[in-house]
C-alpha cells in the first residue's frame, strides 16, 4: 500500500527477476513514467489486456526506437553521472495490469510518483537467480 506521500523511485528490477513483471494496480490512478539511459535504443512494452493508455504508450515508444538521444533532452535527471533521454508516462486506472518485458523490462528505469490517495500495486516476479 501506497500512502499519498510515498512514491516509488527510479529503477529497473534486478537482473535475478525472470523476463517479465507483472504489475496489478488498485486505487489512486497515478502515472507510470519510463526513461531510457542514453545508449539504449527502444521501449517494447507487451501485455495481453492492457488499458486502452497502455496501448497507447507502447504505440509511442515503438516511434521512438528511430530518434536519437541529445544532451538538451535530459529530463529530471536524478543522476549525474548518467544522461537520461526520452520519457514518458503511461497512465494504468484503477484496476489495471500491466507487464514490463524485454527491453522495457531490463533497458528502461520505472517509476511511480508521489500521488493524492493511496495507491495499492501487487506485483508478480519469477526467480531467475542462481538456486539457493
Amino acid at each position: 500500500v501506497y500512502e499519498p506521500h510515498n512514491e516509488i523511485p527510479w529503477h529497473v528490477d534486478h537482473p535475478y527477476f525472470g523476463p517479465e513483471v507483472l504489475v496489478y494496480t488498485f486505487g489512486e490512478d497515478r502515472p507510470l513514467l519510463l526513461r531510457r539511459r542514453r545508449k539504449q535504443r527502444k521501449l517494447v512494452v507487451l501485455s495481453e489486456d492492457q488499458q486502452q493508455t497502455i496501448k497507447e504508450a507502447a504505440a509511442e515508444a515503438a516511434s521512438l526506437e528511430l530518434e536519437q538521444c541529445s544532451d538538451n533532452n535530459n529530463n529530471n535527471n536524478d543522476d549525474d553521472d548518467v544522461q537520461y533521454c526520452k520519457k514518458f508516462e503511461c497512465h494504468p486506472k484503477h484496476l489495471s495490469k500491466y507487464v514490463l518485458s524485454g527491453e522495457a523490462r531490463y533497458d528502461w528505469e520505472h517509476s511511480v510518483p508521489i500521488g493524492k490517495g493511496e495507491r495499492v500495486s501487487i506485483t508478480f516476479r519469477s526467480w531467475a537467480g542462481p538456486r539457493v
